[in-house]
């Protein structure tokens, strides 16, 4: 009895298939520095059921892309495609509700003061619509009458540096009361329905 309490098991003595599972509950963030440790490592945090699961958990966190939001659609999805998409809704899931105070403009380097005219008294704003288009654009529609479309490729890249890539004041009385959006797939055209 002494004996068995005086062995250790390292980390990497642990079989692939119990690595595996202790994988799926850590957080992404978790995941990506423990691939930087070794080969082994880097292996396990690449396998495609990892990815799977952590999206499966996601989606009661985040909006899929149209797309992806039946799981049978996952399928096609390579082991790289599936962490783009978790990566993504991770950063959307812990950026979307901190206060935007500046924005950045394409082939800028600087950042920009939000136009003071759109902001509320404490500088915020409040989202009305949020969705994710083509597994790649966020498009934002704000009660203050206000559409961004963001790319959230470059989030993944930069995280600190999101891209807005446009941006639309709609002018008027009011604030929106409803919005509708359609992507037509044949031509990649987003069309924007809004009332107030």
């Amino acid at each position: 009895m002494r004996a068995l309490s005086q062995q250790t098991c390292a980390l990497l003595d642990v079989p692939d298939e119990v690595l595996l599972d202790v994988l799926q509950y850590l957080q992404i963030c978790d995941v990506l520095v423990l691939r930087k440790t070794c080969k082994r490592l880097y292996t396990l945090t690449q396998d495609r059921h990892v990815w799977l699961v952590m999206l499966h958990g996601q989606r009661n966190c985040a909006p899929l892309p149209p797309h992806l939001q039946d799981p049978s659609s996952w399928t096609h999805l390579s082991s790289d495609e599936l962490e783009v998409v978790v990566r993504r809704l991770d950063e959307i899931h812990r950026t979307w509700l901190i206060q935007r105070s500046t924005y950045f403009l394409p082939s800028h380097d600087e950042s920009c003061v939000l136009d003071p005219s759109f902001n509320n008294d404490d500088g915020a704003r409040t989202i009305y619509s949020i969705e994710v288009f083509l597994d790649r654009w966020l498009l934002c529609v704000y009660h203050e009458k206000l559409v961004e479309l963001w790319d959230l490729d470059r989030a993944v890249r930069y995280p600190h540096r999101p891209m807005l890539c446009g941006r639309q004041h709609v002018r008027g009385a009011g604030s929106f009361t409803s919005a509708i959006t359609h992507l037509n797939p044949l031509d990649d055209v987003l069309t924007i329905a809004v009332s107030w």
